[in-house]
């Protein structure tokens, strides 16, 4: 399949430890956030101006469908919370389109899981916590 030129949604974006696709989700925060604005103003200057400082890093979450995950085809809550109680940091990305062919941005990350609150006829879902040990890159 051939890049896109378009915009497209977020159909077939998926997450991915290592090789493989973790888990379907639903939505995902900001992989990469804006850089820091540092002030180069000088004193006899009377306009501000600026350049660009380093990016702050912030966890990435992901939201997913509760499953129990005791299924050696459905990766579940049991199976996150094993990655998370193993406590080492693995490598994880976010794909766009079928193999990544609308992009793919990886990084090395420490997994959470944790359960979302839920509600009257509400899907139980949960959260996926990545909090990022590299530098985000893209592909």
């Amino acid at each position: 399949m051939a890049e896109r030129t378009f915009p497209f949604s977020t159909y077939k974006t998926y997450l991915y430890k290592g090789a493989t696709k973790l888990i379907d989700i639903k939505d995902f925060t900001e992989p990469l956030s804006p850089r820091e604005i540092l002030d180069t103003t000088v004193a006899s200057s009377d306009e501000r101006t600026f350049m660009p400082g380093i990016r702050e890093r912030s966890k990435i979450e992901f939201t997913c469908n509760y499953v129990k995950g005791t299924s050696a085809s459905v990766t579940g809550f049991k199976d996150l919370k094993d990655i998370e109680d193993a406590h080492t940091p693995a490598t994880y990305s976010i794909r766009f389109g079928d193999n990544g062919v609308d992009g793919i941005f990886t990084f090395n990350a420490y997994l959470s899981v944790s359960l979302k609150r839920g509600g009257v006829n509400e899907v139980v879902e949960m959260v996926i916590t990545l909090f990022p040990t590299s530098a985000v890159t893209f592909t």
